[in-house]
């Protein structure tokens, strides 16, 4: 499993969430940042949860993968007693792309990355995810 990396979480996390409550905000959805910092990042009292992270590969435009990729250690926010709606943003946090937890095939699939080798993901379809600005 990667290791958490403190100063990619520092360049992005914090901004990262803002923008996912102000864009959940405009779509008329209220949320909250979860104050156990090792939990899921927002709590959406209407639905469930929201876990924000930035795939830095990705830099403007339409999602220019096959596939999403969420990384195996986020099945603890899958598995919430409520659904998680995952935010994808890309690098310059002006597009993102989601999906509900609902929707993940939970077989994980081995990758490697720039990370690490072998590091497990949730291989997800695009046409279970939307995509926004």
């Amino acid at each position: 499993m990667k290791q958490f990396d403190p100063a990619l979480h520092e360049q992005f996390d914090a901004l990262a969430k803002r923008k996912a409550m102000r864009w959940l905000a405009r779509h008329g959805i209220h949320a909250i940042e979860n104050p156990d910092r090792f939990g899921v990042d927002l709590i959406v009292p209407t639905f469930g949860y929201c876990e924000v992270e930035v795939k830095a590969g990705w830099k403007h435009g339409q999602f220019p993968f096959p596939s999403l990729h969420l990384p195996y250690r986020k099945l603890k926010f899958i598995k919430l007693d409520k659904p998680t709606m995952f935010i994808v943003w890309n690098a310059g946090l002006d597009r993102l792309i989601w999906v509900e937890s609902w929707a993940i095939n939970l077989e994980p699939v081995e990758l490697d990355n720039k990370f690490m080798s072998r590091e497990k993901f949730f291989d997800i379809s695009l046409t279970a995810c939307e995509q926004c600005s």
